[in-house]
């Protein structure tokens, strides 16, 4: 058993697959140039400007014309049936992972393909910093950012939260946890006012260096709430801190779907994969 475990917890994640099959003409049509696009400094109207917002502050909203439709959030929530395998107190929502197929079944075809070209695109306009480490196959210098194979689907009920946690945790001085880079989020839901509803995306400023997320809740860092209305994009740097807000009102449903845009290097990181209580590797969070 320890010797499994050993292996295992040695691996490295997955480097992701070549961004550069997914089109970013959705990305160009209906994210930059449909729609009142905005940051969280004033409206902005230039796909630079989106851009240099997102590599100063770390993180961007974009109000885009990508409604997901009731009928489409409907037939979601129906593909939705099984619980995370992380403790409740924790996060208690409920989450699947959706390939190209089973978005189509669910009428987010478009969804899908805007969340798939997002990599492509900032591969094609964004500078990237060379980190001191050599890219992972199929990532390259020019073009760092993989995608993963699907998107998740997450709804939260009334009650229901995920604590403040990073995507890449700090998981010591030198190691990342895994190869995300940035995290790509659009909202679904009609009519949501976080002051009343609840299920705000919390997000926590300059906080990529910590070790203990709960350390941003416990000092009482900065933070800003993003209302998860239908249609608004948020891509962040997936080291920052942030947390979704318990949700308030029933019947409603905060539902959203989410892409990881990976930068796969030599760096080192870990995964750990070992559920201990099980005795087994737990699959779900090695791929």
């Amino acid at each position: 058993r320890q010797v499994v475990k050993k292996h295992f917890s040695s691996q490295r994640p997955h480097t992701g697959y070549d961004a550069q099959i997914s089109k970013t003409d959705k990305v160009q049509s209906i994210v930059f140039q449909d729609g009142k696009n905005s940051s969280n400094d004033g409206s902005i109207d230039q796909k630079h400007d989106l851009l240099r917002v997102l590599k100063e502050k770390g993180f961007v909203t974009i109000d885009t014309q990508l409604k997901t439709s009731v009928e489409s959030c409907v037939k979601l929530s129906a593909f939705l049936q099984k619980k995370t395998k992380q403790d409740s107190s924790i996060r208690s929502d409920t989450v699947t992972f959706l390939d190209r197929d089973d978005a189509q079944a669910c009428g987010l075809s478009e969804q899908f393909e805007v969340l798939m070209g997002m990599a492509n695109f900032l591969n094609e306009n964004l500078i990237f910093k060379h980190t001191g480490y050599e890219p992972l196959l199929p990532a390259s210098k020019d073009r760092p950012l993989t995608n993963p194979r699907n998107i998740q689907a997450a709804e939260y009920r009334e009650g229901e939260f995920y604590v403040a946690h990073s995507d890449n945790l700090l998981a010591n001085a030198n190691m990342r946890s895994n190869y995300r880079l940035y995290t790509c989020i659009l909202y679904c839901n009609d009519e949501w006012d976080a002051s009343k509803d609840g299920g705000a995306l919390r997000i926590y400023p300059n906080t990529e260096h910590l070790t203990d997320p709960a350390e941003a809740v416990k000092s009482r860092l900065e933070y800003e709430d993003i209302n998860p209305s239908n249609g608004k994009l948020l891509i962040f740097d997936s080291r920052l801190v942030h947390s979704v807000e318990k949700v308030k009102t029933a019947p409603k449903k905060r539902l959203a779907l989410t892409l990881w845009m990976m930068r796969p290097e030599d760096s080192g990181v870990v995964v750990d994969v070992w559920d201990e209580e099980k005795g087994q590797v737990d699959w779900y969070r090695l791929f």
